[in-house]
């Protein structure tokens, strides 16, 4: 099929593949249980809705923004050609989603309190099968708590590492 032969690496390929080979442990833990999901978005596409666990995800595509210090007027860069997330309940209210260019609102999908607010979440990636955080995120990171933003880009702290993987729990209230 010739990917091995592209005459300049695919940073974007490289990067999904090294969050499939961080995630497939847990991947397989989940495979088949009901507890994972995935989405991916084309340039155009509407947000889409799916379930995982007790909750159901609103993944919309992140739209690019102008860089700062730019030229007023200078129109933002044309969008990646995909977007996407995994998704994985770890436990009823613990989760790991990994992906790019999304943001996520969540709600719940189960009968209780009809509100859901996001309670932690870390970025980090999974090295030999354990979770690594790289940094805590807070809430004007998310929305107060509303949402999700999933982008890739470089660690400190972890030379050749991308993050792209988020763990967080999450709440119920009315």
């Amino acid at each position: 099929m010739g990917v091995e032969r592209a005459p300049t690496p695919d940073v974007e390929m490289v990067r999904g593949f090294d969050l499939i080979a961080q995630l497939a442990p847990l991947i397989a833990k989940h495979q088949g249980k009901g507890t994972m999901s995935a989405v991916l978005l084309g340039a155009d596409d509407p947000p889409k809705k799916i379930q995982v666990g007790n909750y159901t995800m609103e993944v919309t595509r992140m739209r690019p923004r102008v860089a700062p210090g730019a030229p007023p007027g200078t129109p933002p860069p044309p969008p990646p050609g995909f977007a996407g997330a995994i998704f994985i309940a770890a436990g009823p209210d613990e989760y790991y989603a990994a992906g790019t260019e999304v943001s996520v609102v969540i709600s719940p999908n189960t009968p209780g309190p009809e509100h859901a607010g996001i309670g932690t979440v870390e970025e980090g990636v999974f090295v030999d099968g354990r979770w690594v955080p790289s940094r805590q995120l807070a809430g004007d990171e998310t929305g107060q708590g509303g949402n999700l933003s999933l982008r890739s880009h470089p660690i400190d702290r972890i030379p050749d590492r991308y993050v792209g993987i988020q763990h967080f729990t999450l709440y119920r209230y009315r």
